[in-house]
């Protein structure tokens, strides 16, 4: 923990005097956000106490989504049964959390045109697990309807219009349908964007 902290602390220090807004957010998984489903005296530690250590020692500003996760429990699940992913939901909470501390308006979840793919979708712990009458999982997308959107793959030189590739849904790694499975840049573009602004997202999952 002190580590990662001490690491994206010296990040941060590169990028002093630069015109950057720097945030971090540390995700919580299902562990936390539905620790009511554990077996009792199962051991679990408090992770945003943890995330909180990160947060202090890297020195960057926090963007805490674990409230809008418990706020989010009640509209659908939040995290795969069977992987280790969040949601497409679950990721919604983390945005109307990232809006709200750098004060931008959050697309209203019902402006979106969603679309469940497939319910079928077996993750990471479905396979890890050996239960394999288990149930698969949806996996619904969301459009933003007001968006014109380039997507372009610079490692492959691919480009596409869309954050899904649908192959992918007849494929045993369904996951990768989202930004077509792992690239190391991607940049997309919204043509009908409002503003300049750019966001830059590195993500480690």
């Amino acid at each position: 923990t002190e580590r990662i902290g001490q690491i994206l602390g010296s990040f941060a220090k590169e990028l002093e005097g630069q015109d950057v807004d720097l945030c971090l957010m540390l995700v919580p998984t299902a562990i936390y956000v539905y620790g009511e489903k554990l077996p009792g005296r199962a051991p679990v530690r408090n992770q945003m106490e943890t995330a909180e250590i990160v947060y202090s020692l890297s020195g960057i500003r926090a963007v805490d989504c674990s409230k809008d996760l418990f706020a989010y429990k009640e509209k659908g699940e939040l995290y795969y049964k069977t992987d280790h992913h969040w949601t497409t939901l679950g990721a919604y909470a983390g945005y109307t959390a990232y809006c709200r501390e750098m004060g931008l308006d959050a697309v209203a979840l019902e402006e979106m045109e969603a679309q469940t793919v497939t319910e079928d979708f077996r993750g990471t712990v479905y396979s890890k697990a050996g239960d394999y009458g288990r149930k698969g999982d949806a996996i619904t997308i969301y459009r933003n309807p007001a968006d014109k959107l380039t997507v372009e793959y610079a490692d492959t030189g691919e480009t596409s219009y869309s954050l899904y590739n649908l192959e992918y849904v007849d494929e045993k790694d369904k996951y990768s349908l989202f930004l077509d499975n792992l690239h190391s840049l991607i940049e997309i573009t919204n043509e009908n964007a409002d503003s300049d602004r750019e966001l830059v997202l590195v993500k480690d999952s």
